[in-house]
């Protein structure tokens, strides 16, 4: 994880994160990691985004959905809906 990520002011807890599970320097399940070390759970839902052919499953990812891409508008607003 890139260093000076996190920082030591209070902000907001966004209602939702969408991690991509390829993120580049880092991966989304390593991502989900840091973030629940810090924040508590209940604080916010995660939907997990890939277009990898596999889908996980999302109990086991830690996540309330998954989205693969690409996505339209609908597909999004039935992961938010269903897990409002």
């Amino acid at each position: 994880m890139h260093s000076g990520f996190w920082t030591d002011r209070p902000s907001p807890v966004p209602a939702s994160f969408f991690l991509d599970r390829q993120m580049g320097a880092t991966s989304g399940g390593d991502f989900l990691e840091a973030l629940r070390a810090r924040l508590d759970r209940d604080q916010f839902r995660v939907v997990s985004i890939s277009a990898s052919p596999r889908t996980p499953s999302a109990q086991e990812a830690g996540v309330v959905g998954f989205l693969r891409k690409p996505f339209d508008i609908a597909a999004l607003e039935a992961v938010l809906d269903e897990h409002g």
